[in-house]
């Protein structure tokens, strides 16, 4: 879904940035011109200031056990 969103914002010619789980997936991303960086989201999110006036699409399910998502507190 995150990647569908992205291709429409990069068509509407908007820029697209992301934090995804794996090295592998910012790779994928960088090759179609998104700036990526992979990160675990149970750690905490790298660089906060890299939200400063953004819009955020949250495609990250919740964790399996628990009543409060740790990733969004």
């Amino acid at each position: 879904m995150g990647r569908q969103v992205a291709a429409r914002e990069l068509m509407d010619g908007g820029s697209v940035e992301a934090i995804v789980r794996t090295a592998a997936s910012a790779d994928y991303l960088k090759s179609l011109s998104i700036d990526a960086a992979s990160a675990d989201l149970e750690m905490g999110i790298p660089n906060e200031q890299r939200l400063s006036n953004k819009v955020l699409y949250w495609f990250a399910p919740p964790q399996p056990d628990g009543v409060q998502d740790r990733r969004i507190r």
